[in-house]
């Protein structure tokens, strides 16, 4: 499969995680974050396959967006600029990215209905 392919792969099946209905039962909200958190945990592989496929002439090592996205990350210009987008608070990247780095954090990222976020 190319990382293309792989990139949309990811993406559909994250979009059908969140289109599945939640259920009536007492584990309606529990169901609900579940996947939540599983679509962006599919989000966070395809971001990955994204960045394999534009740094693909790069012949990179290893495509952790951590590593790629950070501020030692590789000289490529593709990764600058999305370096660059993920620096705007107000971003797409910069929302995702924070909500990726939640989702490693031990209290996760989805959150019960009508719960306050964590500051």
């Amino acid at each position: 499969m190319t990382p293309r392919a792989r990139t949309n792969q990811l993406l559909y099946q994250a979009e059908l995680l969140l289109d599945m209905p939640p259920g009536s039962d007492e584990h309606v909200e529990a169901r609900r974050m579940a996947a939540e958190e599983g679509a962006l945990a599919l989000t966070e592989l395809a971001l990955e396959s994204l960045l394999r496929e534009v740094t693909e002439h790069a012949r990179l090592a290893r495509h952790d967006w951590r590593e790629l996205l950070g501020p030692e990350g590789e000289p490529v210009a593709e990764l600058h600029r999305l370096r660059e987008l993920a620096a705007r608070p107000e971003s797409w990247l910069a929302w995702l990215l924070s909500r990726l780095e939640a989702l490693h954090e031990s209290g996760g990222v989805a959150r019960r209905r009508g719960s306050a976020a964590p500051a």
